[in-house]
């Protein structure tokens, strides 16, 4: 028997370098090299509720407890999906704290919401030539900031400066400081209305000028922590002398004060902090800049998907972004705007916030919400009856999922029990970012196992 000759080819499949990321909720970058840093979103909650973690193949995240994040691309189909947690719908007081009539340009505003058994209280300090009501108003990342504090259990409270005409914190060292006065002045209010007590814990969160200001009530005050934002605090002395633990948060491309200042001068801030013994906690971290994606401008009040595409097609066809979808120039300068039509131009505000945002310029941005409440959240006493298991589910082969709702920053063990007399630690979850789940495997012959845990 002939055999036809064959010819024999041998083809060589390059490994493909197209990353799938899936992201239900949210929305992702244009990066899709494997092994490539891809930006990622998540959709802005609804107003009963906050962003809460991202669920699923969450290990190519660098958080998964943060709203915007990053994300290295896989060489397999992954799915990651944003989820929310229930929060109150509140609503704000203000007091006079001076005195002097609402009309009055020098009245000292004291805006504020508690809610019932606060964890702690946050005292907001406004830039120059702000006010208290500006953390308060419909600007996005402020109210973002508020509500993911609120939804964690805390009170809110911002007040003027008490110069009322430049609008600008007293840079004075002394306890004697007439806008630290102010702060505990405020403290005395809530006091006497029974919405705190000496020993609720205190935090300070600063802004720009306010900033520059928060580390001096903190210190004289005894606040838990202080949270800085576009500065580096002053005065630098203050920092070899305080047992306050402290988060700077920084944006890579602020040019007002020059950037390239904030970050040595916070620098060494840091390291005097930790160089006192016992060392004190300290944190910097620096906002880089972001890419500008469809959806971005759904974060803008009022603003509909549809419109969201449409700011976003002006800035691409406009020349304002690279391929990568990075703005390519200060939006301050830069003249965006002019490709705004008149059907936009209420947006106008909020789109200019949120192109600073990404930009990473001076702005407050609310990217770091989740890392500030961790870090405040460390720094506190537990609170009974916090962090309960928010779900058990019986998994196929007989496997216990629990889902706990953690405080962000707090330490919590869970704990099994076959009669609730006797319990062992099963797990325990050090500086919890969040809500977090834990599997356990009981053995067959359980008849009954409880669940219960504990913030140490």
């Amino acid at each position: 028997m002939k055999y036809a000759p064959c010819l024999l080819f041998c083809f060589s499949v390059a490994a493909t370098t197209h990353a799938e990321l899936l992201v239900n909720g949210g929305s992702l970058g244009l990066q899709t090299t494997v092994g490539a840093t891809n930006h990622v979103w998540a959709d802005p909650p609804s107003e009963n509720v906050v962003f809460d973690r991202w669920e699923g193949d969450v290990s190519v995240l660098n958080d998964a407890y943060s709203w915007r994040t990053t994300a290295v691309m896989p060489a397999a189909s992954l799915v990651i999906s944003a989820t929310y947690k229930a929060a109150p719908v509140w609503s704000s007081t203000t007091h006079i704290l001076n005195g002097l009539a609402t009309g009055d340009p020098n009245a000292v505003r004291l805006t504020f919401y508690f809610p019932l058994n606060p964890v702690g209280v946050i005292f907001l300090f406004h830039g120059g030539g702000g006010s208290a009501s500006g953390w308060f108003a419909k600007n996005v990342e402020n109210i973002s900031f508020l509500r993911d504090a609120v939804a964690a259990g805390y009170a809110v409270a911002a007040l003027d400066s008490t110069d009322r005409v430049n609008k600008q914190w007293d840079g004075s060292s002394s306890i004697t400081n007439m806008d630290v006065v102010s702060v505990q002045s405020a403290i005395t209010h809530f006091s006497g209305l029974g919405l705190m007590t000496a020993d609720t814990p205190k935090f300070a969160i600063g802004m720009s000028n306010g900033g520059g200001f928060a580390p001096k009530p903190a210190y004289h005050l005894g606040f838990h922590a202080c949270g800085i934002f576009c500065s580096s605090g002053q005065p630098a002395q203050i920092f070899s002398l305080t047992t306050v633990p402290t988060i700077w948060n920084l944006s890579r491309n602020d040019d007002l004060y020059d950037h390239m200042s904030f970050l040595p001068n916070a620098t060494a801030n840091l390291a005097s902090l930790t160089a006192q013994s016992p060392s004190i906690a300290g944190e910097l971290r620096e906002n880089l800049a972001s890419p500008v994606y469809s959806r971005r401008f759904l974060r803008v009040p009022g603003c509909t998907v549809a419109e969201s595409q449409a700011i976003y097609n002006l800035l691409k066809s406009g020349g304002f972004l690279d391929p990568q979808d990075f703005l390519l120039a200060d939006p301050a300068t830069s003249g965006w705007a002019s490709v705004l039509p008149v059907g936009l131009a209420p947006y106008q505000s909020d789109i200019a916030d949120q192109l600073s945002c990404c930009y990473s310029a001076h702005k407050f941005f609310s990217d770091y919400n989740n890392k500030v409440l961790q870090f405040f959240g460390a720094r506190r006493p537990p609170i009974v009856g916090r962090g309960p298991i928010r779900s058990i589910i019986r998994q196929t082969g007989g496997t216990i999922l629990l889902t706990i709702a953690a405080d962000p920053g707090q330490d919590y063990q869970v704990q099994a029990s076959p009669d609730l007399a006797t319990w062992t630690v099963v797990f325990t979850s050090i500086y919890s970012g969040g809500t977090f789940d834990f599997t356990d495997a009981p053995t067959p012959t359980a008849s009954q196992r409880f669940y219960r845990t504990l913030s140490p």
